[in-house]
C-alpha cells in the first residue's frame, strides 16, 4: 500500500519508467515485483477534466466561468485593507504549521488529528474582536467529536440576509519528515517561498481567512448582509 513504507531504488526507477510496484499483501509472487500502469491509480476521467464535448449539459471547462460580472465594490467595506498584512499572515501560519504533527489525518493508518489545537490558535487570534471582548465577531466552537473542533464565525450585518461559505479545513495529509529537505512541521521561508506541511492545503487558507476576519473585527464595516465563515476539522465533510 502506498505510504506504508519507503520505496527501494529499484521501485523508484520502475515508477519513473511508468510502472507501479504492487501493494503489500497483493497476489504478486513472493520475491517478485508486480507492475501496473500508473493510469490504474488515477482518478476516473470526468467531464470536469475534458476539453472536448461530452454530450452532457457541460461541454467543456470554460475560462469565462463567473459568479457575477460586476466588479468588486470595495466601497462597501470602508476602511478594510485591500492588501494582506504578510508579516501577520506568516506569523499566524507559522503557529498553525507548528501543530501539524498532531493535525495529520489518515484513519486507515490509525492517524487521527486533533484539530482543536488549530482552532485554539484561531480563537486566540480573533478573541479581541469577539462579542465577549466587545467586538462584532460571533465565534462558536462546535465539537461533535472530542478534540475535533469546528469553528463557526459570524460577522453580523444590518439585515438577516446571509452569505455563508466553508472556508477551509484544519487537518493535513501525513508527512514523512525523512523524505523532506526541510522540517515539514516547522514553517520556513526561502527566496520568497514558504515551506511546511499545510502551507497551502489548507492551513494557509485558515491563516488568510483568520486575518481577513480580524480585519473585519477591527474596522467594523457596515455591511448589508451577514457574513458566515465555517472552518471544518476535515477536508471532506462526509469522511
Amino acid at each position: 500500500m502506498w505510504g506504508m513504507g519507503r520505496l527501494q531504488k529499484k521501485d523508484i526507477a520502475a515508477v519513473n519508467e511508468g510502472q507501479m510496484p504492487a501493494a503489500a499483501g497483493s497476489s504478486a509472487s513472493p520475491g517478485k515485483m508486480y507492475f501496473a500502469s500508473p493510469m490504474k491509480f488515477m482518478s476516473p476521467t470526468t467531464h470536469l477534466r475534458r476539453d472536448e464535448p461530452t454530450g452532457g449539459s457541460v461541454d467543456r471547462i470554460s475560462s469565462d466561468a463567473f459568479l457575477t460580472r460586476a466588479k468588486a465594490d470595495f466601497g462597501k467595506a470602508p476602511g478594510v485593507a485591500l492588501y494582506l498584512d504578510t508579516d501577520e499572515f506568516k506569523r499566524l501560519l507559522g503557529l498553525l504549521i507548528g501543530q501539524t504533527k498532531l493535525l495529520q489525518n489518515n484513519p486507515r493508518l490509525g492517524i487521527h488529528p486533533q484539530e482543536k489545537l488549530a482552532a485554539a490558535i484561531v480563537i486566540k487570534h480573533l478573541h479581541q474582536y469577539s462579542k465577549e471582548a466587545g467586538g462584532p465577531l460571533i465565534i462558536e466552537e462546535l465539537e461533535y467529536v472530542p478534540g475535533r473542533s469546528n469553528l463557526k464565525i459570524t460577522y453580523p450585518g444590518t439585515t438577516a440576509k446571509t452569505v455563508a461559505f466553508v472556508g477551509s479545513h484544519f487537518d493535513v495529509v501525513p508527512a514523512d519528515a525523512e523524505g523532506w529537505d526541510r522540517d515539514p512541521f516547522t514553517m520556513s521561508e526561502e527566496d520568497g517561498k514558504l515551506y511546511g506541511r499545510g502551507t497551502t492545503d489548507c492551513l494557509g487558507h485558515v491563516a488568510l481567512l483568520t486575518n481577513f476576519l480580524a480585519e473585519l473585527g477591527q474596522k467594523k464595516p457596515n455591511w448589508h448582509g451577514v457574513l458566515l465563515c465555517f472552518l471544518s476539522p476535515v477536508s471532506r465533510v462526509a469522511r
